[in-house]
């Protein structure tokens, strides 16, 4: 009888834990990620080993998670969350992408 009532009291608890969101990072879990977390920034796309990633004018290296279509040796803009974890595995900063803006230079555009 006493499995039982644990039982029924950690269930709840385990809902509640799954229904925040636990941490992760693409699941809205209401918590308030503030305006330093956006970022903003221009810089050539090269391969990484899961993840594009896009080298800025300063040199960071930024792992895009979510960035899709986008091709090496080309020039892109791209605003998204930083997130501490990800599935990339190269980079300096971590980004979960959420615009992708294909830059041309002046002699290119369109």
């Amino acid at each position: 009888m006493f499995g039982l009532k644990s039982g029924l009291v950690l269930c709840p608890a385990a809902l509640a834990i799954a229904a925040c969101g636990g941490g992760d990072p693409y699941i809205d879990d209401g918590e308030d990620t503030g305006p330093a977390a956006l970022v903003q920034v221009s810089g050539q796309i090269s391969a990484g080993r899961r993840c594009p990633l896009l080298t800025a004018e300063d040199g960071t290296v930024y792992s895009l998670a979510g960035a899709a279509h986008v091709a090496a040796g080309n020039w892109y803009s791209v605003s998204g969350l930083e997130v501490e974890r990800s599935v990339c595995l190269d980079g300096d900063v971590a980004l979960s992408v959420s615009t992708v803006e294909e830059e041309f230079p002046e002699e290119d555009a369109p």
